[in-house]
């Protein structure tokens, strides 16, 4: 798959910052960093606003990544260089959780459920906002697809194990929103961990499951 991302501008005549964007975008293109670039002015589409339920402009969708606002050029060039990697996906999902964009995560994450398998790995990284990773338990809290659930069993399992007792703490609480008996097999498991905060929660997410 190529990592050129097709690149679709939502404006409107009246838009201040729609320019701006518009001139980045075009020199990204002569760059030829885009496989695509489509500029449509809602006005003149109003069906295009309604299908992707845009209430504002400037509104760009990057790939699969939709964007709202106005973007420098290094961070249109990030996202145009990232949009169609696992990292472009997981700094999206965790940009949009650490703003307070739970709703944009879940609509996200339904749409493109393998986002979240990517989306989980925040957990395990220490050095993301904590606003990210209070999101990202919001997130999988908020789901009630079990199936979609269950397909970050191995990845919880992973980080129950992990050598900081935070990570393993928070891997056995959202174990706890998984009702397969891997996830209770593993918090069983994680009642003995040698930290007690993490067998704390380990036997709270266990009382809830059974």
């Amino acid at each position: 798959m190529s990592h050129k991302p097709a690149v679709l501008l939502a404006t409107t005549p009246s838009c201040p910052h729609c320019p701006g964007i518009k001139r980045v975008l075009e020199q990204l293109e002569r760059r030829q960093l885009l496989a695509e670039l489509q500029i449509i002015d809602i006005t003149q589409h109003p069906q295009l606003a309604e299908q992707y339920q845009i209430r504002s402009v400037p509104w760009l969708k990057i790939a699969e990544l939709e964007f709202t606002g106005t973007y420098t050029q290094g961070e249109l060039e990030f996202w145009v260089t990232h949009a169609n990697t696992e990292e472009g996906i997981r700094q999206y999902v965790s940009h949009a959780l650490e703003n307070g964009r739970l709703a944009d995560a879940n609509k996200q994450i339904l749409t493109h459920p393998e986002w979240l398998a990517i989306a989980v790995s925040l957990l395990a990284d220490m050095q993301e906002p904590m606003q990210a990773r209070i999101g990202l338990a919001a997130l999988i809290e908020g789901l009630d697809d079990q199936a979609l659930l269950n397909s970050i069993l191995p990845k919880l399992q992973q980080y129950a194990q992990h050598v900081d007792a935070r990570v393993r703490g928070d891997a056995c609480h959202l174990l706890g929103c998984l009702h397969s008996e891997g996830a209770k097999q593993t918090l069983r498991q994680c009642v003995h961990d040698p930290d007690p905060q993490v067998r704390e929660i380990a036997e709270e997410s266990l009382a809830s499951l059974q």
